[in-house]
């Protein structure tokens, strides 16, 4: 799956309307472009696979650590006062799984409909080494960053 203008649309609304709707972040594009070793590394990444019918692709959720703490604490308010490290992890792939459905829904109809996987979700490392494509975000929990990658 290339990284269309279209995909690169969805998860640009995608984004903002989920972590309105899970935890009450309000988040607003920063910039958007072609990846670069630039990008740096990720203190927590959620991915989540993109199947079409004749390609498949990557969809990771790049956060700073403060920033993923932050939203999990909105996520669970009510529910509890320790946020613990595992937590903050389930709730970074939580999240992951939501902004992809949401897109996913965004984009039925069209060539860049897709199925996706479980979110895989790891500690530290590059953002996405492999993305083509980087939508960064400004949000009232923090800043973070959506890449999105195409396989061959």
């Amino acid at each position: 799956m290339a990284v269309s203008d279209e995909l690169v649309e969805a998860f640009s609304e995608a984004v903002p309307f989920a972590l309105r709707e899970m935890a009450g972040v309000e988040a607003v594009v920063r910039d958007s472009g072609p990846a670069t070793t630039a990008d740096g590394s990720a203190d927590l990444a959620a991915t989540v696979r993109l199947t079409t019918a004749v390609s498949e692709g990557r969809f990771t959720l790049s956060l700073p650590a403060a920033t993923a703490a932050e939203m999990a604490r909105r996520v669970l308010t009510g529910t509890t006062d320790d946020v613990s490290a595992d937590l903050v992890r389930d709730c970074a792939g939580e999240v992951a799984n939501v902004v992809a459905g949401q897109a996913k829904a965004l984009l039925v109809g069209s060539p860049c409909h897709f199925a996706l996987s479980t979110p895989t979700v790891r500690a530290g490392g590059p953002a996405d080494p492999e993305a083509g494509w980087v939508i960064r975000f400004e949000s009232d929990a923090g800043p973070f960053a959506v890449h999105l990658s195409a396989l061959s």
